[in-house]
């Protein structure tokens, strides 16, 4: 009994639909599911993918650029001036500076 209510929900996550009285072992129709079709539909989806994740990926990548700034024959005026807006950021708002900090001094040797 347990076993078959694991089948029916694992089932029901990837989208499709066991008969009542089914065994494991018959064969297994996959459903439409209207939502992600709906989703791949709709062009802003993917804008707001982008947007989430590119300032995501600038913040984190303070920390390596911070370890290789630090590395010898690396001239580091180029990553304070990509780093800029961020740096005001941080200077503005004191714990955002402290995370900061924090985070940069795991990727430091």
């Amino acid at each position: 009994m347990e076993d078959n209510q694991f089948s029916s929900s694992l089932a029901r996550c990837y989208g499709v639909t066991m008969r009542a009285g089914a065994s494991d072992t018959e064969e297994i129709q996959p459903t439409e599911l209207p939502d992600s079709e709906a989703a791949r539909g709709k062009p802003g989806s993917l804008w707001i993918l982008w947007i989430i994740l590119v300032p995501l990926f600038y913040v984190l990548s303070i920390g390596p650029a911070q370890r290789l700034a630090a590395m010898p024959g690396i001239n580091p005026d180029i990553l304070i001036v990509i780093y800029a807006p961020l740096r005001f950021v941080a200077d503005n708002c004191p714990p955002i500076k402290s995370v900061l900090r924090w985070y940069v001094d795991l990727w430091m040797p």
